[in-house]
Order: C-alpha cells, then structure tokens, then sequence
C-alpha cells in the first residue's frame, strides 16, 4: 500500500463514520419528532473495527489488536444516564440480555450473555470478569484466541501468542509472550 493509499483509506474510513454519525442524528430527529424518544433504545455497534494504520495493517484481519476488537458501542435508553463512557468489558452476547431486561421480560437461563443494564445505571459496575474473542479462518484451519483479563491480553494462535499489558502498553507494541517473567499469566 502506498501512502497515497493510505490515506485514501483513512480519509474514506473518517467520511464513514461521518456518514454513521449523521444517520444516527436523523434516527434521533425522526424519533423526537414522532414523539418515540422516551419510550425507544437505541443502540449502535459493529460486529468489528477497524486497524486503520494500527501496526502497518487497515482495514479487519486476522490481527486481535485493540483497533480491531474494541468496537464502538453506543446505548441510548429513555431516562438513562447520558453522555458517559464506560470501560467496562461486554460482549455482544450481552445485548440480547440488555433488551430483554429493558424491555421488563425475564431472561431465560439459557442464554450465555449478562444484562448491561447494571452498567447503565453505574458506569463503574462490572458484568463481566473477562471476554473471550474467537476468529476461526476456515480457509485456512487457523483458529485464534483472545482473552482479555484485567488490563491484559493473550491471545493463541497455532503455537504461537501474544501477550499485552494493555495499561502499560495501550497500543500493543511489547509483546510479553516470551518474557519468562509473565509465564504465569499463560
């Protein structure tokens, strides 16, 4: 890729999101508009992001950096809290759960995800302990995985891993998979 492509690339990535953002405007005039805002959730989310330069790779790929894996997700529910960010780990599992729960309706117990709900009342409560990524590529038999576990990640592939301090290191450049002294955290 050429850095005219390059930029190409992140220039069409910025005109997208751009794009989101103002459909996402329009889904909120129209729902303010039809007097739906206070009894509608709207949630917004991705199933991947995007590397966009991230350690020489753009766009998906069989990379679980943090560009790739940590997607937006945006919830908007009538009379909740507004305009917080929260680090808390979820997984789309969850968003059934979360819908059901808001909705009044009991979650059966054979679903696998946990409800949002208690995030959406305080951003600092935790759901989950840890979350499990998989990537199977059938063409080629590789199958990765990623857990991410208070400010570390690990992932395996093939024989191969890495491992991050995602609080040492945000943008993953260290990878500590063949330090001896992280062996316990394999």
């Amino acid at each position: 890729m050429t850095e005219e492509d390059a930029k190409r690339a992140i220039a069409a990535s910025y005109g997208m999101e751009k794009m989101i953002d103002d459909a996402i405007g329009e889904i909120f005039e129209t729902l303010e508009k039809n007097n739906l805002i206070d009894n509608t959730v709207v949630i917004y989310t991705s199933d991947h992001g995007d590397l966009g330069g991230d350690h020489r790779f753009f766009f998906k790929g069989p990379f679980l950096y943090q560009g790739l894996i940590k997607i937006p997700f945006l919830i908007r529910i009538p009379n909740g809290i507004s305009n917080q960010v929260c680090n808390s780990l979820v997984n789309s599992i969850d968003i059934p759960e979360t819908i059901l729960e808001l909705a009044g309706f009991e979650i059966p117990d054979t679903m696998q995800g946990k409800s949002m709900v208690p995030i959406l009342k305080n951003q600092d409560e935790k759901i989950n302990e840890d979350i499990l990524i998989e990537m199977d590529d059938d063409h080629n038999n590789e199958k990765t995985r990623t857990l991410i576990r208070d400010n570390w990640r690990i992932t395996i592939f093939r024989e191969h891993g890495e491992l991050y301090n995602l609080k040492e290191d945000p943008d993953e450049m260290n990878n500590l998979w063949s330090h001896k002294s992280f062996s316990e955290k394999k």
